[in-house]
């Protein structure tokens, strides 16, 4: 009886693996509710959005999102600082200041596995991650790429500063 049960909790393991790489997203059409090309003002109807003041062609939006416990600033960039702009990239970006170790990256690479399958491509730069070391992993899909990069900044004692960003971008644009 132990053995069918076991055998059984093993099959549902594998056909859960299984089913999370056939409900990844084949595509990346923008990010959430907002699609690649549509207008800021399309765009400012479904998220609350700013332009922000550093001189790019960007929104901001008021809120914060959550993934697997990190707070994101969300970016919305456009072709052009207008209520006509066309929407192109989105970045998310979080920082933390108080990292243990590199749980945060893990968890963070492990949602977008499941979102959008195995990326197409990992890299560590730096070698061993320690100060200025760089994590990579893409996806690449017919109407967009995202990216996500963690790097790490520096070091208070057990803690470290690492920065999280992830890009969301049309590769049917010429804006990037």
């Amino acid at each position: 009886m132990e053995h069918k049960s076991l055998l059984l909790l093993s099959i549902a393991f594998f056909m859960s693996i299984l089913a999370s790489d056939v409900s990844a997203e084949s595509n990346i059409l923008g990010w959430e509710k907002a699609k690649w090309g549509m207008t800021q003002g399309q765009v400012r109807k479904i998220y609350d959005i700013q332009w922000s003041n550093d001189g790019k062609k960007r929104c901001f939006w008021n809120q914060k999102i959550d993934i697997k416990d990190q707070k994101f600033i969300v970016y919305f960039w456009f072709d052009q600082e207008s209520p006509t702009g066309r929407l192109y990239k989105v970045s998310l970006a979080s920082m933390t200041y108080d990292a243990r170790d590199d749980s945060m990256y893990d968890n963070v690479l492990y949602a977008l596995i499941r979102r959008y399958g195995k990326p197409d491509s990992t890299e560590v730069t730096g070698g061993e991650c320690s100060l200025n070391c760089y994590r990579f992993a893409t996806w690449m899909k017919s109407s967009g790429k995202l990216t996500l990069k963690i790097s790490e900044a520096g070091y208070q004692s057990t803690y470290k500063t690492i920065f999280c960003h992830i890009n969301y971008i049309s590769t049917e644009s010429n804006t990037n």
